[in-house]
């Protein structure tokens, strides 16, 4: 019992080599478009689907959930640090669509930004 105890704990708090890289590799290469295929070779060439469930487990999140989440608070930063257009601060995050940018912004960003 007492192995089983230490290896949930050691869960908990050590993240999968793999999804470690390839949560390094979303944050170089956010402003790009980022397939699942490429964040799961990142990750030491993975079946794609059992990448999305790994990261799932690890993260909580998709892998299109955590790179919006990335991308959003590399906008923040932008939107912080000068007056931006949101076309430019769209394509400079990768997103295509400055108006799909602008709902996805509007759903996680709080309201007071």
């Amino acid at each position: 019992m007492k192995r089983r105890i230490q290896n949930l704990e050691q869960s908990s708090t050590v993240m999968d080599e793999r999804i470690e890289r390839s949560i390094q590799y979303m944050e170089q290469h956010y402003m790009d478009k980022v397939s699942i295929e490429q964040l799961a070779e990142a990750a030491g060439g993975m079946p794609p689907v059992a990448f999305s469930r790994l990261f799932r487990s690890e993260t909580g999140l998709t892998p299109v959930e955590y790179l919006s989440n990335v991308r959003m608070n590399r906008a923040k930063q932008i939107l912080n640090k000068k007056n931006s257009r949101v076309k430019e601060v769209a394509a400079t995050v990768g997103f295509r669509s400055e108006f799909y940018f602008s709902r996805m912004f509007q759903r996680m960003a709080p309201i007071g930004l």
